[in-house]
């Protein structure tokens, strides 16, 4: 089952998972704006699937960055 948060509580979520996390809010609605994160339109607010949301920002690269180092 989806769990379909706005941004600013997809970003909350996030941080409970992962205090040290990087990403922003603004950050997470850029991606969304750009496509990159796909989101539903409820009225004027955009809901995002958390698990969409790590799957994108991984699919980029973020995972491989960690093992280049």
């Amino acid at each position: 089952m989806a769990k379909l948060r706005t941004l600013g509580a997809a970003i909350d979520e996030l941080r409970e998972r992962d205090p040290e996390t990087s990403l922003t809010r603004y950050a997470l609605r850029r991606a969304v704006l750009e496509g990159r994160v796909p989101c539903i339109m409820i009225g004027r607010k955009r809901l995002v699937d958390v698990d969409n949301v790590i799957a994108a920002f991984l699919a980029e690269g973020g995972q491989d960055n960690a093992s280049a180092v």
